[in-house]
This record gives structure tokens, sequence and C-alpha cells, in this order.
């Protein structure tokens, strides 16, 4: 009997796995379970993990609006939590999501929040790699 997962940690792992199935209803439904578990149990970084999620499938289904807000609340909570790389993760989306909608200056704000917290970040072997490809994805804007 296979282990139905039903923690926001399996369940967030158990959407990507559908999500890199191209399963994306099923993503999303599994992501949007981890969000509301996540907030029943107050627990800020998975909620965010779960967002962060539930955003990139909402994208991914040219949700756009959705996937905003998801990745909006994700930044509020990771703003607030020492997990920098988390932030710039998240921010990085907004300002990927931004720049194809034509919106410079908010892409362009999001994508300096998202280099400035991988300076900050507290693991500096860690903080180099996004770096380049943020970079690159900031000068687009331009």
């Amino acid at each position: 009997m296979d282990h139905v997962p039903d923690t926001p940690a399996e369940l967030i792992a158990s959407g990507y796995k559908a999500r890199k199935e191209h399963r994306p209803e099923q993503a999303k439904e599994i992501f949007s379970e981890a969000v509301r578990l996540s907030r029943t149990a107050a627990d800020s970084a998975l909620l965010a993990s779960s967002l962060v999620a539930l955003g990139q499938i909402e994208r991914d289904l040219n949700h756009i609006d959705l996937a905003l807000q998801h990745y909006w609340e994700a930044v509020d909570i990771l703003r607030t939590s020492p997990h920098r790389l988390r932030l710039a993760h998240a921010t990085r989306h907004l300002a990927d999501i931004f720049r194809k909608l034509g919106s410079r200056e908010d892409a362009l704000a999001c994508y300096a929040e998202a280099l400035k917290s991988i300076a900050n970040t507290r693991k500096p072997r860690l903080s180099t790699l996004p770096t380049p490809r943020l970079r690159t994805a900031q000068r687009r804007c331009w």
C-alpha cells in the first residue's frame, strides 16, 4: 500500500512530482492542500514554500494574477524570516512575471531585492550560484 502524503512537506514533494509528470491540475490541488495545512499548523516556513509551489503551478496554468498573489504572500512571509535564499527565489519569480508583463520598474525592484537577499545570505559559498542568471534576467529589463 502506498503512503498517502499528509504533511505539508510531503504534499509539496508530491505536488512537484505531479508537476514534473505534467499533471498540473493535480499538482494545484496538492499544493493548495499544503497551503491549507501549513496555515493550520502556523508554520510560516512551510507556508512560504507551499505558496511558492502554488504560485509556480498557477503560472504554469497561465493564471498570472493568482500566481502573483501567492508569490507576494510568500515574499511577505520570507522578508521576516532568516531564509534569504528562499526570499531571493520567490522575488526572482515575481520579477520574471513582471518582466513578461512589461512592468519594467516592478521587475527591476524585485531583481534588486533578490540580488540583495543573495548577498546577505549566511551561506557565502551558495550565494554566488544564482547571481549570474539573475543579473542576466535583470539586464533584459533595460
